[in-house]
């Protein structure tokens, strides 16, 4: 809460003051305000570079401009908003003004709608987008997901193979957009809506009359299109373009030199403030005009960076051959102004001849980023939840198991030049070269706000000193080990002899890439002898709306063995898989084969496309062939991977609709194609402010030694639901419902308000299907451990889901046990358990929008 109102404050108070920005000739940056003597002095001092995203799978390339007046970010992947939410030091969601996208791929912008989400909330700047084609189409094929128009941009500037490399000016820093196409590229017109720059944008700022107007950049008043525009059909682009940015800092003035004044006769008051500001002022001693220059250092000269992507070996030759770098080679006019080149370039692009020439053709004193998969360690980029599942893993570390994380330098890091860098996260670079400015910050590299290696072992025991909690562990572990694991009882399962086979494409009409899968496409699958009791499920993330710092947003991994599939897959499911796994994250993405997505809303659906995108880099990386993999989605998701796939490539995948699998279940013999060991799954519709569907799957029993079958286990889950008796009635019996929880029993009217459950309603419902377990998840970000009044209520053996929580299917026993422990740990090591109807404390009744982040 105090975050929040700081935020306020700061917005309330940029928007009550006269603020205008002064550039004389590129030399003196200074901001007036009418407080502090009707003159403050705001230098360029403090300007630096911050990594945001190093690469690895959970953190994206970016890179983030961080200076008194302004904010730019350079590229804004998936989990980025929850970052930066949490590394608050440095660059503030807050006073961004610009996303400059180096590429229109899915990876470059899948964070942008959340992180402008959280911008236009404490900002009153206008937000501006800049990218090559075709990023306002594949930003704009968002609109089928509700996007709330909070997250718009108030401009978005669309760059083309054409454009002109006129920079572009904030606040006295100029950014040169230079323009690359892939070799052998051909660019097709996008279909958008167009303004000229005079309509589309007041800010004076933004400097683009001097280009051809045949070659200024596209400018757009928001990335969603009219609706005579998304009804029109445009042709196929690709994402063959991609743009470099060059941003040149402006020159800062030298040191003021006092003694010098004092000497010319200039006394401390006002005539010494004005010659500060750079005026030309009269001594009273000499009579003499005293000029600026007379008493100032050394002008520091405004430093240049390069922000360039390389993401595909067509795109070598055109970088490395360019002539548009010229002016800051070796021996270029801008030469010796170049500080750093960010390249958000894979490895092995980086080690071929040709990009090494290139980077060998600058200065030797130019400093190099590298930020890939290669380079990058893989440190935690989620502290607080670190911490958090280190204390829950000392309850059960079983069930919650360490996420995986290596603060050790990789081999390709290792071997990296003096003049090259591996990204950090937050690691920072002061970009100016001050000298005699005590309040500067030193030019080059800074750790400062890079994270130290969590020391696992003090987290424990700190947590073992307190008495109560310890105490609790104890108990806890005696009983763990006295009972054992009680066995799941498998229910019967239903009678499904009316249920016929779909059809092979349930289409209503066939998209590119989006085929169904024949015989001859079957692969061998989950072996006839595994026992479901042995299946492993993993929550990736038990959070409502949007990304916290304890829980990510809705998915749900079930595994069964090399085999697995996804219930759910909302932003940054594929970062919490790779915590998951580790560095099996390519044989686990190459055995994924089905993906359920329950509703539209994007806290359940946002992440899929990264993980179709890095598992198509797995099977590469693996020499594999791409198998086969099933999608259950809403009709609106297909929509939008339809408008999608007419801006970018996007990977192969079969698609079914939701309201086709509610009519004609998947049978056995259409699920055996998948390699999961599936006999039936079945779609209930349920209720919430969208189209929304319940799944049922039940899984096959193991083929015995004596040929007979064991029985199936059948698992529910909900997605986001009101309480559905429709549903207890469907499937009674079953033997695992994972039931979503938003609200504690006290804030009925909330769940009613927003179409979701609370506590005490989804037990009701298990109670009445008679499920064997349950499992409660979806919890509002409000709560790190939801309240449980009223739960007691119900004889019904439940368990608290926690992100990378982990059980097998036979020993949900388990989780009954460990919520008594839970509710101590939380009320001693958090802060006291808030009471029923209230919130944690420093938190707000309505801290988030618990019905969907995007929703409109």
């Amino acid at each position: 809460m105090r975050c929040l109102q700081a935020y306020h404050f700061l917005a309330r108070k940029r928007a009550s003051l006269s603020i205008t920005t002064s550039v004389r000739s590129g030399k003196h940056l200074a901001r007036y305000s009418q407080e502090a003597h009707g003159y403050e002095r705001v230098e360029m001092n403090t300007s630096y570079l911050q990594v945001l995203g190093t690469g690895q799978t959970d953190s994206f390339p970016s890179v983030g401009l961080v200076t008194p007046q302004v904010r730019f970010v350079f590229n804004c992947g998936e989990n980025q908003q929850r970052v930066l939410a949490e590394h608050t030091q440095g660059l503030n969601l807050s006073r961004v003004k610009c996303f400059f996208i180096t590429r229109g791929h899915w990876n470059n912008v899948a964070g942008l709608p959340g992180a402008a989400l959280s911008t236009s909330k404490f900002s009153t700047t206008p937000l501006q987008y800049c990218g090559p084609q075709p990023t306002t189409q594949v930003l704009s094929s968002l609109v089928p997901f509700s996007v709330s128009p909070a997250a718009m941009p108030d401009t978005l500037t669309e760059f083309t193979a054409d454009t002109s490399s006129e920079p572009l000016t904030f606040e006295g820093i100029k950014v040169k957009p230079l323009m690359i196409s892939a070799s052998g590229g051909q660019r097709s017109p996008m279909s958008s809506p167009v303004k000229t720059p005079a309509e589309s944008t007041s800010d004076s700022e933004v400097t683009e009359s001097r280009a051809p107007a045949a070659k200024r950049p596209r400018v757009v008043s928001a990335f969603v299109p009219s609706p005579a525009a998304r009804n029109e059909e445009p042709e196929r682009a690709k994402a063959d373009l991609c743009t470099a940015y060059v941003c040149q800092m402006p020159d800062m003035p030298g040191t003021f030199l006092v003694q010098n004044a004092l000497k010319l006769g200039v006394p401390k008051g006002r005539l010494f403030e004005d010659l500060a500001k750079g005026k030309a002022v009269l001594s009273p001693k000499t009579g003499c005009m005293v000029d600026p220059k007379d008493v100032t250092g050394e002008v520091n000269k405004g430093p240049h960076f390069i922000v360039v992507e390389c993401a595909t070996p067509e795109f070598v030759e055109p970088i490395t051959g360019s002539d548009k770098f010229a002016d800051w080679q070796a021996g270029g006019i801008h030469a010796d102004r170049l500080g750093l080149i960010v390249h958000m370039t894979p490895q092995e692009l980086i080690d071929s001849k040709p990009y090494q020439a290139w980077i060998q053709s600058f200065r030797p004193d130019v400093e190099h980023l590298f930020l890939n998969q290669s380079t990058a360690s893989a440190m935690p980029v989620q502290l607080a939840f670190t911490h958090l599942q280190t204390r829950l893993n000392v309850l059960d570390e079983t069930v919650f198991r360490m996420p995986y994380y290596d603060y050790a330098l990789s081999e390709a890091a290792s071997r990296l030049p003096a003049n090259c860098k591996a990204g950090k996260l937050m690691l920072n670079f002061a970009l100016y070269k001050f000298t005699g400015r005590k309040s500067a910050v030193p030019h080059g590299w800074s750790s400062q706000m890079v994270q130290s290696p969590i020391d696992v072992e003090a987290i424990r025991q700190e947590l073992m000193q307190d008495p109560d909690v310890s105490e609790a562990i104890k108990v806890l572990h005696k009983s763990l080990q006295d009972t054992g694991d009680p066995p799941c009882s498998l229910s019967p399962p239903p009678d499904t002899s009316s249920n016929t086979q779909p059809p092979e494409n349930m289409l209503e009409e066939p998209l590119d890439g989006i085929t169904p899968w024949s015989a001859s496409s079957s692969p061998e699958g989950v072996p006839a002898t595994f026992d479901p009791l042995d299946a492993e499920l993993t929550f990736l993330g038990t959070g409502s709306a949007i990304p916290g710092k304890y829980r990510n947003i809705s998915s749900i991994l079930l595994e069964f063995g090399d085999y697995s599939m996804l219930m759910d897959a909302g932003e940054g499911s594929l970062g919490q898989l790779f915590r998951k796994v580790g560095r099996r994250l390519d044989q686990v993405l190459y055995g994924l084969r089905l993906i359920q997505i329950s509703h539209i809303h994007a806290d359940h659906q946002s992440g899929v496309l990264c993980i179709l995108y890095e598992r198509e880099q797995a099977c590469k990386r693996l020499g594999k062939e791409i198998p086969p993999i099933v999608i259950i989605a809403p009709t609106t998701w297909q929509t939008q991977t339809k408008r999608m796939r007419e801006a970018v490539r996007l990977p192969d995948f079969t698609l079914h609709r939701c309201v086709d699998v509610v009519a004609n279940p998947l049978s056995a013999d259409y699920l055996r194609r998948t390699g999961l060991p599936l006999e039936e799954l079945q779609l209930f519709p349920v209720v919430h402010g969208v189209p929304a569907w319940a799944a049922a799957f039940r899984i096959r029993g193991a083929k015995r030694e004596d040929g007979s079958t064991g029985k199936p286990f059948t698992l529910v889950y909900t997605g986001d639901t009101r309480p559905c008796p429709f549903l207890a009635t469907q499937t009674p019996g079953a033997d695992l419902l994972i039931h979503e929880a938003t609200f504690e029993a006290a804030l009925a009217d909330d769940a009613e308000d927003k179409a979701h459950s609370t506590i005490t309603e989804a037990l009701e419902i298990a109670e009445k299907m008679q499920a064997e377990f349950t499992i409660l998840t979806h919890f509002s970000q409000r709560y790190k451990m939801p309240v449980l009044a009223g739960a007691e209520d119900f004889s019904v053996q439940y368990g608290v889901a926690f992100d990378l929580m982990t059980v097998q299917l036979g020993e949900l026993g388990r989780l009954p046990k460990l919520v008594p422990t839970l509710e101590q740990l939380f009320r001693t090591n958090f802060g006291a358990l808030p009471k029923q109807g209230e919130t944690e404390p420093g938190k707000t009744k309505r801290a988030c929008n618990d019905d969907g982040w995007w929703r409109g």
